[in-house]
Formats: C-alpha cells, sequence, structure tokens
C-alpha cells in the first residue's frame, strides 16, 4: 500500500514538518508506505523470492 503525497507544505504544520525523504521509513518525495507493516511484508517477500 503505497500513498501519493499530495501537499507537503511545510506551513500547514504545527510542530515539526514531516521528513520530506526517509528511505528508511519508506518516505519519497512524492510517495510513502501507509504504514511500516505494508512496506516491511513487501520486503520480506522480496528476499524471500516470493
Amino acid at each position: 500500500m503505497v500513498m501519493e503525497l499530495w501537499d507537503r507544505s511545510r506551513e500547514a504544520w504545527i510542530d515539526t514538518p514531516p521528513p520530506l525523504k526517509d528511505l528508511e521509513l519508506g518516505i519519497g518525495e512524492h510517495i510513502a508506505w501507509q504504514t511500516p507493516l505494508h512496506k516491511e511484508a513487501v520486503r520480506m517477500m522480496l528476499e524471500q523470492g516470493g
């Protein structure tokens, strides 16, 4: 489950805005994983060759 990021305006955040890109968390400039669980499931399947 991947989600397209529509608007990442830094002015819209009250506290610290989310990172623009964090590959460890699965956040790209325009898309991001919805939950870490989905990211890990896909990673495990790819490592197993399935």
